[in-house]
């Protein structure tokens, strides 16, 4: 915790500030590491260039939520 890691090879520094369980086999998140998309002062006009990114939402449901229920009121996603 509260290392940094060089990242993308450009010399770009992240800070860990979290350290995540191993993801289940069956998951569609198959990944080493996760970061904010907005890490740098260089990173701020992000939201106005709006690329391919491949981001992903993903929601984590109060016990008892039929997702059923949550789709059917989100049509759009």
């Amino acid at each position: 915790m509260g290392q940094q890691l060089t990242v993308f090879g450009d010399n770009q520094l992240a800070t860990v500030t979290g350290i995540m369980k191993d993801m289940p086999e069956n998951t569609e998140l198959k990944t080493d590491m996760l970061m904010s998309m907005y890490n740098s002062q260089r990173d701020s006009t992000r939201d106005k260039n709006w690329g391919g990114f491949g981001v992903m939402a993903y929601f984590l449901l109060k016990p008892h939520t039929s997702p059923e229920a949550l789709q059917k009121n989100s049509p759009l996603f």
